[in-house]
Formats: structure tokens, C-alpha cells, sequence
């Protein structure tokens, strides 16, 4: 009996200690491999994504940018007195009693016409600041401006803005229109 029960212990096979660890080490560097490729895919993937992402919304931008577009439309709104005689982000000095405006992305020196849509008195602004920075307002005038277009009195300051020719006051869109 004792020979049988030594028999069978023999049988069962017990994998050395070296194997062991060489089983350990091969699994090991499986989920190396498996996490380094994991990562690599993610990476790559959120990089196409950001990339794809982002030129989507560079593309919205640019369609929907007043920059890039003649006239746009929005909410205006008007600097309090406070800021008078501070510097403004084109380096000059804002005049309250001047006509000047900010805008997000206008170029400075920019000469926009805006027209009060209730009122339709109009005046033609230089772009010499950068803002507004409230998402709902497209631009932001001078005191002097907002005396003019008759903000003061309005409830609501909805305006139509078309940058113009500097030498013929003329919106860029009749002279792109009236050349042949």
C-alpha cells in the first residue's frame, strides 16, 4: 500500500520552481504589453477625437465668426462711466465721449456700422477693445455710441453690425456686391 500511495505521488506532476516563475514573468509582461497597446489606442484615439473635435469647431467657428462674416446681429451693450481713461486691450485709452467698441474678434481699427433694430438710428464705431466677455452680447459700445443708437431707452438693445469700408462708409457687402 505504501508503495501504491508513493506511486501516485510521483505521478502528479509538479512543475519546478523555475517554471513557476518563468509563468509569472511571461503573465506579467502580457499585461504590460496589453496595458502599454490599451493606453496607446486610448491616446491615440482621444487625440483623433480632440483633433476632429477641435476642427469641427474651429469650422463652426469660423462659419458662424463675425470676423470672417460682413454683418452679424446680436445683443449690445454699453461701458460704464468707470472705465474711462483706462487703457484699453489695443493699448489706447478709452473715451467715453468717443465711438469705439469692443468685439470678441474683430480686428482693431475695424469701422462697424451698428444699427439699433427699435430705434434704427445708426452710428459707425472703431474697434478698438476686445470683448464682450457675457456670451449673449455680441458687442460692446462706447457711452457716446450707446447715446447715439438710443440705448439708454431701450429694453431691449438688439443691433444689426456691418463692417464698412474705411474710405466710403459703405457696407462691405453693397461694394462686394456692386462690383462685377
Amino acid at each position: 500500500m505504501c508503495g501504491a500511495a508513493s506511486s501516485a505521488i510521483t505521478s502528479v506532476s509538479i512543475r519546478p520552481r523555475h517554471s513557476l516563475r518563468h509563468t509569472y514573468s511571461m503573465s506579467k509582461q502580457i499585461a504590460s504589453i496589453f496595458s502599454t497597446a490599451l493606453l496607446l489606442v486610448a491616446t491615440g484615439c482621444s487625440a483623433a477625437c480632440a483633433a476632429t473635435e477641435k476642427s469641427s469647431s474651429a469650422a463652426r467657428e469660423k462659419s458662424a465668426s463675425p470676423a470672417n462674416a460682413k454683418s452679424f446681429s446680436g445683443l449690445a451693450d454699453y461701458y460704464a462711466d468707470m472705465y474711462h481713461g483706462r487703457p484699453t486691450a489695443s493699448g489706447a485709452l478709452h473715451d467715453k465721449t468717443k465711438l469705439m467698441a469692443a468685439h470678441r474678434t474683430l480686428p482693431f481699427g475695424t469701422r462697424v456700422r451698428i444699427v439699433n433694430r427699435l430705434t434704427k438710428k445708426s452710428c459707425i464705431v472703431v474697434i478698438n477693445d476686445r470683448g464682450p466677455f457675457t456670451k449673449n452680447k455680441v458687442i460692446d459700445v462706447s457711452r457716446a455710441a450707446a447715446q447715439e443708437l438710443g440705448l439708454f431707452s431701450c429694453k431691449t438693445r438688439m443691433v444689426d453690425c456691418s463692417v464698412v469700408d474705411k474710405r466710403t462708409e459703405a457696407p462691405l457687402e453693397e461694394i462686394a456686391c456692386s462690383h462685377p
